[in-house]
């Protein structure tokens, strides 16, 4: 627990909202993620503010972000769950 809160801390500081969101996605990828044939689908009921607790930001931000990741094809979301449709672009982020 100490080890990842101090990766989380670390991440707070070093990187910008973007890439805050995108570690936040491949851990629940890598957690909670049904591989399918184009891509990775999240089965989690998770809403913006519940991003923004994670990534440590404004449900705003955390809204225009999905909608900039959205617009680019990389992934689809609403309330049931995610479906990451780039996983190499998920995994290059980091």
């Amino acid at each position: 627990k100490i080890l990842d809160l101090q990766e989380r801390i670390q991440g707070f500081i070093s990187k910008d909202v973007q890439h805050r969101l995108t570690h936040v996605l491949m851990k629940l990828a890598a957690e909670h993620g049904i591989p399918q044939e184009k891509g990775v689908y999240i089965s989690l009921p998770i809403t913006n503010q519940d991003f923004a607790n994670m990534v440590g930001t404004s449900r705003e931000t955390i809204n225009r972000t999905l909608n900039e990741m959205k617009k680019k094809n990389l992934l689809t979301a609403d309330r049931s769950g995610i479906f990451i449709y780039d996983t190499d672009w998920l995994n290059g982020c980091d």
